[in-house]
C-alpha cells in the first residue's frame, strides 16, 4: 500500500463508492478493512455522513502484511451477511465492493 499513491487512490475510490451508496441506502453504508482489528471495526456501521466517512477511511494504518483476501473477506463480511440472512434479518439485497491495491500474495485463498 505504501507504493505511489496507492493510498491516496483507496480513499478516494471509498469516498466515490461511499457516495454512491449513501444516495441508494441513506439508513447508512458499513465499511470493513480486512486488516483492521481494532474492535471489529466498531463505529463503521450506518455511516451517512460523507466527512464522517472520509476521517474513518483516513484513520486506518495501511502499512500492514498482505491481506489474506478470502479468509479475511469470509470472516469479516459474508459470514455476517449469510447469519443475517438465515435469520430473516436481510430485508434487502447486499452490495459488497471490494477495494485492493492489487498486490499480490502466495495466498490462494
Amino acid at each position: 500500500m505504501q507504493q505511489g499513491k496507492r493510498i491516496q487512490a483507496l480513499q478516494e475510490t471509498v469516498h466515490n463508492i461511499a457516495k454512491f451508496a449513501t444516495k441508494l441506502e441513506p439508513s447508512g453504508i458499513s465499511i470493513r478493512f480486512l486488516n483492521f482489528e481494532q474492535d471489529e471495526d466498531g463505529g463503521f456501521d450506518n455511516l451517512n455522513d460523507l466527512d464522517d466517512i472520509d476521517r474513518k477511511v483516513k484513520m486506518v494504518n495501511n502499512d500492514g502484511p498482505c491481506t489474506r483476501l478470502g479468509q479475511a473477506l469470509d470472516l469479516k463480511v459474508v459470514k455476517h451477511i449469510v447469519a443475517k440472512a438465515a435469520s430473516n434479518v436481510l430485508k434487502k439485497p447486499v452490495i459488497v465492493a471490494v477495494v485492493t491495491d492489487g498486490e499480490v500474495s502466495d495466498d490462494a485463498t
